[in-house]
């Protein structure tokens, strides 16, 4: 098991692997978190931009089991204390799948045209 890091050096960490295109190895370094026997004493106020990062990596590199896992332990961690916090991170994962839903229909529609006939 990692040893203990703070939540602030894993967001820090996973930004600067961000900046030099290294999405996996952010992904991976936030999900050392997750492992660590302090997750569950982590104040949410620390957890939540870790969580918001976390979802954003998963839907960029579509690991759809990475995120389900992080959204069920971020749930068991928070729904006792702050159910306004699980309720504010599953929303921020619907709107970055939906956007990334339209990114590739709009990709799609520039490959292949319109699915829909116009005017039929």
């Amino acid at each position: 098991m990692a040893p203990y890091t703070k939540p602030e050096t894993v967001l820090r960490r996973s930004e600067e692997l961000l900046s030099v295109n290294q999405p996996m190895s952010a992904l991976a370094s936030i999900s050392e978190i997750f492992s660590s026997k302090r997750f569950r004493q982590t104040p949410l106020s620390s957890l939540e931009p870790i969580m918001l990062r976390f979802i954003d990596l998963c839907v960029l590199l579509r690991k759809t089991r990475n995120v389900k896992e992080g959204l069920h332990m971020y749930k068991n961690v928070a729904q006792n204390t702050s159910v306004s916090s699980v309720e504010m991170v599953v929303q921020h994962f619907i709107t970055k799948s939906k956007e990334k839903l339209d990114e590739a229909l709009a990709r799609v529609d520039e490959i292949e045209g319109p699915l829909v006939a116009e005017g039929s």
